[in-house]
């Protein structure tokens, strides 16, 4: 079964992003979080 071009691409970013759960992952789910509080509070 061929997956249309968008589910592709999709998959590729996820791979390349990595598992948002791992905490040495660039863009882990905890350091996200981490850069959102920090920009909330220098408002």
């Amino acid at each position: 079964m061929s997956l249309p071009q968008q589910y592709r691409a999709a998959e590729e970013l996820e791979r390349y992003l990595g598992d948002p759960l791992d905490p040495e992952c660039t863009f882990c789910f905890r350091r996200s979080v981490e850069l959102d509080e920090a920009a909330s509070l220098s408002v």
